[in-house]
Order: C-alpha cells, then sequence, then structure tokens
C-alpha cells in the first residue's frame, strides 16, 4: 500500500470496504438453489475450457517443434544446394557420360564440313570417300564406379578407382596420336616418319583389321605411363570390364579398343 495523502488512504479503505460489502452480498446469494446450478454449469464450463487451453498449448508446443525442425532442414537444403553448386561448377572430365558427350561432338564436327563437301562431289567419290568416315578414331570409354566395384577384390587390391581411369586417358592419347599420323599421306612423310610408318604397319596382323590399338612403346613415346605395377593392374580390370583385348603376336602384345 502506497499512499502519499490521507485522501489516497482514505479511498484505499472504502475500495477495501466496498469489495468485503460485494463478498457478503454474494455468500447470501450461494444459498439460492438456482444460483447453485449457474455455478456448476460455470464450473463446467470452465473445466472445458482448461482443456481446451491446455490443448492449444500442447499444440503450439508441436508446432514450435516442427517450425525448429524446419528451419533445420532449410539450413541443409542450403548447405547441400551450395555442395551440388561446387560439384555441378567442378565436374571431373573422367565421367563416363561426359566422355562419349565430348567425343561425339567432337566427331560429328569434323564429319559435318565432309558431309557438306560431298554433296556436291560425283557419285564415285562420295562411295570412294565413305572408308574415311569408318576410321574416325574410337575412344575408349571410362569405367563406372559400380564398374570398379564389381571387380574382384584380388584383381583390385589397393588400386584407386581414378588410377584406373588415368590409364583409360594414356590409351586413348596413344591410340589417337598413332592413328592421326597413320591418316597422314607417306608422300608428306620426311625418311624418319616413313620407317615410323612403315613400323606401325608391320605391327598390324589380320587380327587387327578394323581395331585400334597401341603397344607399350606407343605410351612410352606419347604418354607418361609406364608399364609399372599400377598400369599393369589397370589393364587387367579394363580386360574385365570389357573395355580392352589383347592381340599377341610376334612378341608384341596389342591394347586393342573395343568399341561394341
Amino acid at each position: 500500500m502506497e499512499s502519499e495523502t490521507v485522501e489516497q488512504l482514505q479511498e484505499h479503505f472504502l475500495n477495501k470496504l466496498e469489495n468485503l460489502n460485494k463478498c457478503m452480498q454474494m455468500s447470501n446469494i450461494c444459498q439460492e438453489s438456482e444460483v447453485q446450478d449457474v455455478l456448476v454449469t460455470v464450473n463446467h464450463e470452465l473445466l472445458i475450457l482448461e482443456s481446451t487451453i491446455a490443448q492449444m498449448k500442447e499444440c503450439l508446443k508441436n508446432q514450435k517443434e516442427q517450425l525448429a525442425h524446419s528451419k533445420m532442414l532449410s539450413e541443409e537444403l542450403k548447405s547441400q544446394n551450395t555442395l551440388l553448386q561446387h560439384m555441378s561448377e567442378n565436374i571431373p572430365s573422367q565421367l563416363p557420360g561426359l566422355q562419349k558427350i565430348e567425343t561425339e561432338k567432337k566427331q560429328s564436327a569434323v564429319l559435318k564440313p565432309k558431309n557438306e563437301e560431298n554433296k556436291n562431289q560425283p557419285e564415285e567419290v562420295k562411295r570412294g570417300s565413305s572408308k574415311t568416315f569408318k576410321k574416325v578414331v574410337c575412344n575408349m570409354n571410362y569405367i563406372t564406379v559400380e564398374e570398379y566395384n564389381s571387380v574382384p577384390k584380388y584383381m583390385k587390391g589397393r588400386l584407386p578407382y581414378a588410377t584406373v581411369n588415368t590409364v583409360v586417358d594414356g590409351i586413348n592419347k596413344a591410340v589417337q596420336a598413332k592413328y592421326t599420323f597413320l591418316k597422314h599421306p607417306t608422300h608428306s612423310l620426311n625418311s624418319k616418319d616413313i620407317k615410323k610408318y612403315k613400323k606401325y604397319k608391320t605391327q598390324e596382323t589380320k587380327d587387327t583389321k578394323g581395331v585400334f590399338f597401341c603397344i607399350e612403346d606407343d605410351l612410352k613415346n606419347y604418354t607418361s605411363l609406364r608399364m609399372d605395377s599400377n598400369t599393369r593392374s589397370s589393364l587387367t580390370i579394363l580386360r574385365h570390364c570389357g573395355r580392352m583385348r589383347e592381340i599377341r603376336g610376334n612378341c608384341i602384345i596389342r591394347y586393342c579398343v573395343n568399341t561394341g
């Protein structure tokens, strides 16, 4: 009770007396039966109201928990989105799908101008040039993670997946370089290149007809690959996965690209 003046103190006690008077009046009213029924009804309604409020509080609690969970999911989605964005901007060049698309683009870019030129040439020339289209060098496709995982443990040991596809890169590079050289007309070659050309031709047999292949010397000359244990294990895995096969003869092992 805080009263700074007598009037305020008087007002305070008058309010107290008024409240006591009302309480006395209500105590007399409670003796009537009708009022008792009303009080029972009011009490029942209050119980229902309390139960409803309790349910609303529980619902509100659940909503708060769901909101917190939604915020957490939102943060995780943002993190995943950032990760996916980074992955899309840094896709490895050794994905099988990308390699196939890039190869098709390169081949179509080379073949399209030739097709346009052939439209204005005689039919005999067109038929003669059809062989050229068949000589487009095919690349070996990378092995997939699923294929790598299916390789027996004794075959791959601790050899990493990326190492196998590095060998694929090396074979493709050697084969492309070799057959690009062989496309040059012999009259345009110097004496050193003619010896090289003849050497390549002596490596061919009836079994290599229509096949693109390279040998160990090609890998040494055109790539940084060396025939160490990792390279040999990779070649074994590539044979197992059907990416290549070997043709042996005249003390030469030919690593042939499977195009099927």
